[in-house]
């Protein structure tokens, strides 16, 4: 077997047992929430100035006037597990939200009204990764997220940059770095 069929035959081979894996963990995942029956809960603007998520697995309360940038991104981890979330940058934080939440069609429109600004979802049906701002409006339209490479740092982490697999990680876009640094 030559060296070049040897790398096709290897690249194939990670490349099944690593599809394998995810739709295991998909299906695992997918299992584990309708057995708990686990809930988004349901998402409202309160008292003009606070974003709060009551019930479910991740309750949150934030003030709107702490989020810096409002956007969307979708993946391709779909359907079993969520792949399109609402994202709000504050100046510590990232916060990421599904947006299957209840409630959230009423309360982009409440907080656009806020905002002064339309923050109509627009990646409903992406299947792969997409990301776009939705707010603030100089920002609209813009990359929310950008993806990096991580340098392997293992034998193995370097064998699947070599043929092919590397890993990535979500960062801001370079227009949201310089909004998150002000």
């Amino acid at each position: 077997m030559h060296f070049c069929q040897l790398l096709n035959f290897l690249r194939k081979f990670l490349a099944d047992k690593t599809a394998t894996f995810l739709i295991q963990q998909r299906c695992h995942t997918y299992k584990e929430t309708i057995e708990k029956e686990e809930k988004y809960g349901k998402i409202k603007l309160i008292d003009k100035q606070t974003v709060e998520i009551v019930g479910g697995i991740n309750p949150l309360k934030i003030n709107v006037f702490d989020i810096k940038a409002i956007g969307e991104f979708t993946t391709a981890d779909g359907p079993f597990i969520d792949d399109w979330f609402l994202t709000f940058i504050t100046q510590t934080d990232w916060i990421e939200i599904p947006m299957y939440t209840d409630g959230m069609t009423e309360f982009l429109t409440d907080l656009g009204n806020l905002l002064n600004s339309n923050l109509s979802a627009k990646l409903t049906n992406t299947t792969d990764w997409k990301t776009r701002v939705m707010y603030p409006i100089y920002f609209k339209e813009k990359e929310l997220y950008e993806l990096e490479n991580i340098e392997p740092k293992t034998f193995w982490e370097r064998v699947k940059k070599r043929i092919g697999i590397q890993d990535t990680v979500r960062v801001l876009s370079t227009e949201l770095k310089q909004l998150h640094k002000s």
